[in-house]
């Protein structure tokens, strides 16, 4: 039976690991209701507009999903359309994901692959991860469990077990229903800290991320910010990202200008992802980083009109005459 491991005591690394999480000595933004729900108008105006709710199905938006739409439509139209399959880097990725969600909650695990299989199989295991390290042969099923160990151990090193008092949540959901619930906006912070807001924000959200460090990661973690200010009315006041791989910590405070950009970005996107349910072709976005895109571009294809404008009507100013209008 695998013997527990138990939690240490905070060393100073950890404490300011944490410290900088809750930003003691930040100011924190105040809590404007009216404009989350100005921005949430716009948001349901524009998907709307895109012929959102058209189809039989829910569409489900996630941040992942919002980055392959602001990547290229010929991607975008694939991933709306076929399941997304199990990769290395993807289980690596739930795995660990679980078994940091383990060690903050409780402080205390077994073999980190065992304890990480088990915690998925409790929640019933979505995207077949079980089946999938079944049928490993066993050197890639050693070079597995080598690898979440790895990852296990920097977590234990860099994250003592967050006060009782800074109300932890793990797995939070973050959801934001429109057109009826037709269209959702989703993502998952892998840890919520703070109490609900009240006339500032209070609240920090966590993503942990098992590979190395993307440009997409920030835009992603951007949206989580957005969809808490649409959800609760108040938007986090700081955001940060975790690598699991090599302890790096990517901390953002959360303004009205990272909330602007990440809504326009996700009106963007929401608007793709519905023309394309609907019917719409998809487009060469003419993106340099997109391997569906490259050979469009040699052969001097144009990109999609639009990608990156952001549209107009952000300001606060703004949404407040949307809102008297």
């Amino acid at each position: 039976m695998d013997r527990p491991i138990a939690a240490p005591v905070p060393d100073p690394a950890s404490r300011r690991l944490l410290d900088e999480l809750r930003g003691r000595g930040h100011a924190r933004p105040a809590a404007d209701p009216a404009l989350a729900w100005g921005w949430r108008d716009w948001l349901e105006d524009a998907v709307a507009g895109a012929g959102g709710g058209a189809g039989q199905h829910r569409l489900t938006v996630t941040p992942a999903l919002a980055s392959q739409a602001l990547t290229c439509d010929t991607h975008l139209h694939d991933a709306l359309r076929t399941r997304r399959d199990l990769s290395w880097s993807r289980v690596r990725q739930l795995l660990v994901g679980t078994v940091f969600r383990q060690w903050v909650t409780v402080g205390t695990s077994g073999e980190p692959l065992a304890a990480a299989l088990a915690g998925l199989a409790a929640a019933g295991d979505p995207a077949g991860v079980l089946g999938w390290v079944a049928a490993l042969p066993p050197a890639q099923l050693r070079r597995l469990r080598a690898e979440v160990a790895a990852h296990a151990r920097r977590i234990r090193t860099c994250w003592p077990v967050p006060p009782a008092s800074w109300m932890p949540r793990t797995a939070e959901q973050l959801a934001v229903p429109l057109c009826g619930g037709r269209v959702v906006l989703s993502a998952v912070a892998d840890l919520v800290l703070g109490p609900p807001a009240g006339t500032e924000a209070t609240v920090c959200i966590v993503r942990v991320e098992a590979g190395s460090p993307q440009d997409e990661h920030r835009q992603q973690l951007h949206m989580c910010a957005l969809l808490q200010t649409l959800r609760s009315g108040a938007p986090p006041f700081r955001v940060a990202t975790w690598y699991s791989e090599s302890g790096r910590l990517d901390v953002d405070d959360v303004d009205d200008e990272l909330l602007l950009e990440a809504q326009q970005r996700t009106v963007t996107a929401a608007v793709r992802c519905c023309g394309q349910v609907a019917g719409a072709a998809p487009e060469v976005a003419g993106g340099t980083s997109c391997r569906w895109c490259r050979p469009q571009r040699r052969r001097g294809q144009a990109p999609v009109a639009g990608v990156g404008r952001p549209p107009a009507g952000g300001t606060r100013a703004s949404v407040a005459a949307r809102r008297a209008g």
